[in-house]
């Protein structure tokens, strides 16, 4: 697997990078009320409002720092009734990507249901890298009241 790495509450994870549309600098957000914490806000971005997780905020920290290496990772998300979307996740120290030896990709073996998105994990000698499901980071309640509320804010 190709994998993007960034930090999410000083612990490091991978993202399958085929799933990344792009990386961009953070940028001023236009909040968007009644959204769970971690839902910090819309851009405009290849003319679609594109809604933006905070990483930290989603796996239970704080806001992430508003700091050079802090990026929005677009990444193509299946929204609701088969289309797909523009997704942002805003993670501190986005690096480069590289690839992950697939044998040593296996599931954690731990069911959680406050993240589902974090099934599985890569072995290596460095330690335990989790990998982020990104089509699994919010749930279908969330999913669909979020992209039917921003389909509703199109001129």
């Amino acid at each position: 697997m190709f994998a993007l790495f960034f930090k999410a509450n000083s612990h490091r994870y991978a993202l399958d990078a085929n799933l990344v549309a792009e990386v961009v600098p953070r940028i001023k957000l236009d909040p968007l009320p009644g959204m769970p914490d971690y839902f910090v806000g819309v851009f405009q971005h290849r003319g679609a409002l594109t809604p933006v997780l905070d990483m930290n905020m989603l796996m239970g920290g704080t806001r992430c720092a508003d700091a050079y290496a802090t990026r929005i990772i677009v990444v193509n998300y299946p929204a609701y009734n088969g289309h797909s979307r523009l997704l942002g996740l805003l993670a501190e120290n986005v690096t480069v990507a590289d690839h992950l030896d697939d044998k040593q990709i296996s599931s954690t073996g731990v069911v959680n249901e406050q993240a589902p998105y974090l099934e599985s994990a890569h072995a290596s000698t460095d330690g335990i890298l989790p990998i982020i499901e990104a089509m699994d980071i919010l749930p279908p309640h969330v999913r669909e009241s979020l992209f039917t509320r921003l389909d509703e804010l199109k001129p």
